[in-house]
């Protein structure tokens, strides 16, 4: 019956409606497990907000080794060794950083928030960059026009489970639970890459191209991206943007720190702030994004949404409350999103 609903509402062929939603379980699994792991790693921005830009500082340089680490796994082990060691990696930091913070006295507690923050942020661009290269891997060119936007829609649905199910634990489970919590979906996520690999992927077929380590480097990547205008303008706008969404991030770790006192209750906020951007995302995916690209274009689209930004800054600053500042983050949140 799921197969049959598959094939009715997504242009997929017979043979691609198990693949597809393998894939897209995979993409939930993901999703459900950092939104668990984001809300807790912001709530941390606004209880050491004074130290804020010096854990920026710290992702930075944290980015800079982990990135050719990163280049050199996937250049040493195929797609299905690579993939569900990088989670499971992941696995078994969350366990460490679950037991350090009940065993070590409370006068550790600030430099574990520190160190699990830089964590987080580094989980937060390879988990995605994982998942996604692996898709690229398992469906074609001519396929992922066909069935990336399902995918999409179930990695959303996979935040959306994620953010609510903090927003309702945060206040209600013992303090650092969360972190085990985020281990389950996580541990599900490597269970679906492996299947994709074995039943769908050649499996361990060496002559397939996808279960080969990936050729070149991290500086061969960064090489490309200069001798290409087209790749140097993507680059410049995800520039500006970035630093555009870290001036709110500031903003909203100051405003949420004044507001609310109690931590748990700052996880459960912006568990709910990510709960409505990525509802909000949604609605726009399947409703909006397509119209608007198929009438204006993806240039102006894209160019959209640098002023819907700029509107929402002059709303917070006009109005620098709690309340203005989820309704600007929730809705440019979800423009960018879909």
């Amino acid at each position: 019956m799921l197969k049959r609903l598959i094939l009715r509402t997504v242009s997929a062929k017979e043979d691609e409606a198990a693949p597809l939603l393998w894939a897209t379980a995979y993409g939930f699994c993901i999703l459900f497990g950092y939104y668990v792991l984001r809300a807790v790693r912001d709530e941390i921005s606004a209880a050491d907000r004074g130290n804020l830009q010096y854990l920026w500082t710290a992702v930075f340089f944290a980015m800079l080794v982990a990135v050719p680490l990163y280049s050199w796994a996937s250049s040493r082990w195929s797609r299905g060794v690579f993939v569900p060691l990088v989670n499971r990696f992941f696995i078994a930091n969350l366990v460490l950083f679950y037991a350090a913070l009940l065993l070590l006295p409370d006068s550790a507690r600030a430099w574990i928030d520190r160190v699990f923050y830089v964590w987080a942020s580094v989980f937060a661009l390879f988990a995605v960059t994982v998942f996604w290269g692996f898709m690229v891997d398992c469906f074609g060119n001519e396929q992922g026009k066909r069935l990336f936007g399902f995918i999409a829609l179930g990695s959303s649905l996979g935040a959306i489970a994620g953010s609510a199910t903090t927003a309702l634990l945060a206040q209600q489970l013992p303090p650092f639970t969360l972190l085990l919590v985020a281990c389950l979906p996580l541990e599900a996520a490597c269970w679906c890459a492996l299947v994709l690999h074995r039943r769908f992927g050649g499996n361990a077929d060496p002559a397939r191209v996808e279960n080969r380590p990936l050729a070149g480097s991290a500086w061969s990547g960064m090489a490309l991206v200069f001798r290409s205008p087209y790749l140097m303008g993507i680059a410049g706008y995800i520039l500006l943007m970035t630093y555009a969404s870290t001036v709110l991030y500031f903003v909203q770790a100051d405003l949420v720190r004044a507001a609310i006192a109690d931590r748990a209750a700052r996880t459960a906020l912006f568990a709910s702030i990510d709960l409505w951007s990525n509802a909000c995302t949604i609605v726009l995916q399947l409703w909006l994004a397509a119209r608007v690209i198929r009438w204006f274009g993806v240039g102006a689209t894209l160019a959209a949404l640098p002023v819907v930004t700029a509107a929402g800054f002059l709303w917070l600053g006009s109005a620098p409350q709690l309340a203005a500042l989820v309704a600007r983050s929730s809705g440019v949140a979800a423009s960018r999103n879909a």
